[in-house]
């Protein structure tokens, strides 16, 4: 039986009970973000035809997905994109901004930090904090925008903390669609990718995810050793030789360097030691 949301309420101050219901039923999918409507109901103490006319509006507004298969409800993108903004004042706001302003400058392309979430049996990656560069050709992307983690630098490291058994059932959970002609979809090849990242520290990947967009990254890891964000330089293809991509890859090495002992934002440089 699903556990029950636990209102919460000061009796001197009068509440609206469709906001109160609407917000139960977004506080139950962000626990549990997978509910059939009779077991919604049941936890958030609402009949099913109450429960589903607010699923509905959340649903038109893309706050709620509905699988049509399955007939179960989860977040929907527009969830994630507000909750990715609420991110972005979390704790780490202040420790990792002096760095991205640095890596801006001194590159002039646009940084982002990139967390993760399991949406749908996947993870992918979610951009939440990102300072762009100051020219007129340049990478930009939306807050909360969502990208896969097998075709993009950011995504890559994420790999880099999985131990052995982990990595496995992660690769055969992860669906290596082709987005550009340049995407690595051969799980051998990818595994041989993550073994070069893990030698250099930091990963490169051209026009895999995006045409015309070259990115490297870096994992940062939680002091347990799982990676809890990626951070990353955007280049424009233009701009992006070999050359240009490793240079930028020694200056975020360089910059980093003093982010070792910060055990909310851990950078471990190279080679990466593996978790197994």
């Amino acid at each position: 039986m699903a556990k029950s949301v636990k209102k919460t309420s000061d009796n001197h101050v009068k509440t609206i009970q469709s906001v109160d219901r609407a917000l139960d039923i977004l506080e139950c999918l962000c626990l549990k973000n997978s509910y059939k409507l009779g077991d919604l109901a049941e936890a958030c103490s609402l009949n099913k035809t109450t429960a589903f006319h607010i699923l509905k509006t959340f649903e038109a507004r893309g706050y709620v997905e509905k699988s049509y298969d399955t007939q179960v409800y989860k977040l929907g993108w527009k969830g994630f994109e507000l909750f990715a903004g609420l991110y972005q004042n979390i704790d780490v706001k202040p420790i990792i901004i002096p760095y991205m302003e640095r890596l801006r400058d001194l590159t002039d392309e646009t940084v982002t930090l990139n967390y993760f979430a399991k949406i749908d049996n996947y993870y992918t990656s979610i951009n939440f904090i990102q300072l762009e560069s100051s020219q007129s050709l340049k990478y930009s992307s939306k807050i909360g925008e969502h990208s896969p983690i097998h075709c993009t630098a950011a995504g890559k490291v994420r790999f880099l903390g999985y131990s052995k058994s982990m990595l496995e059932e992660q690769l055969q959970n992860t669906p290596f669609d082709p987005y550009t002609e340049h995407t690595v979809t051969d799980p051998e090849a990818f595994l041989a990718q993550l073994d070069e990242v893990r030698q250099n520290g930091y990963c490169i990947e051209k026009e895999e995810y995006l045409p015309g967009i070259c990115s490297v990254a870096v994992p940062m890891f939680k002091y347990t050793g799982r990676v809890i964000y990626a951070l990353s330089v955007n280049v424009p293809s233009l701009r992006a030789s070999d050359d240009r991509l490793k240079e930028i890859a020694a200056i975020m090495m360089e910059v980093l360097s003093s982010a070792t002992t910060c055990p909310d934002f851990l950078f471990k440089g190279a080679p990466i030691p593996k978790p197994y």
